[in-house]
């Protein structure tokens, strides 16, 4: 599947959600910009930490929805390995990834919280692999960080 680039218009454009790109539905307030408090929340997110860019940087499969979270709450303590140095480490996959913005997006967010020590994405398989400073229970701060975005 080719995927396309944004139009220079996609953040203005009225019918589509500022986001993902998804048609707002008729019964949208006026003004309206986002197709769902997820999006709203990653938009918020991107902008509060200054990575406006990656609206400029992405390219949209049309077709495409990033899925949504299957399972809030979800435990991974029992997923995350202690590291010699008061670190842990964690690989998840994510799920949603359409380019290389969301990989650029991902480990800009990551880079930016505290005690973070990687977030690296492989967009091949879909893994990112994590590590901080501090314990196995730890793993909760960049997960949400990253469910924030909507794209996992």
């Amino acid at each position: 599947m080719t995927a396309l680039r944004a139009p220079a218009a996609f953040e203005t454009t009225e019918s589509s959600c500022a986001h993902c790109g998804a048609s707002l539905q008729a019964s949208a307030e006026p003004g309206e910009r986002f197709c769902c408090h997820g999006c709203a929340g990653a938009y918020a997110l991107i902008h509060d930490l200054g990575l406006d860019q990656y609206y400029a940087r992405r390219c949209l499969d049309p077709d495409a929805r990033a899925p949504r979270p299957e399972e809030e709450g979800a435990e991974m303590s029992a997923f995350v390995r202690a590291g010699d140095s008061g670190t842990a480490s964690l690989t998840v996959m994510v799920d949603g990834l359409q380019c290389a913005a969301c990989v650029w997006l991902i480990e800009s967010v990551l880079a930016k919280l505290p005690g973070m020590r990687e977030g690296r994405v492989n967009m091949t398989t879909r893994r990112l692999r994590l590590t901080w400073e501090g314990g196995v229970d730890d793993w909760r701060r960049p997960v949400e960080a990253i469910e924030r975005l909507a794209i996992a």
